[in-house]
């Protein structure tokens, strides 16, 4: 699964973004402006994302999920 980060200060173009996009999303506040999380995100997302925010996107990809055992 590929997870999209895409750092911003406009929180707006970050919000309109995620919301043109089929994907689920978290907007997060930071001291230096905001980081948007798409989730499962598909290939033509990366690059509507690298177009309009250039070098700010971060495509990951899920290695590992887990929880502890004893909770």
């Amino acid at each position: 699964m590929k997870t999209l980060w895409i750092e911003g200060e406009d929180a707006e173009a970050l919000r309109g973004f995620a919301r043109s996009q089929p994907h689920p999303y978290r907007l997060y506040e930071t001291e230096e402006g905001f980081v948007l999380e798409l989730v499962a995100v598909e290939p033509r997302t990366v690059e509507e994302a690298r177009a309009r925010f250039g070098g700010r996107v971060r495509e990951l990809e899920l290695a590992e999920e887990g929880c502890r055992d004893d909770a």
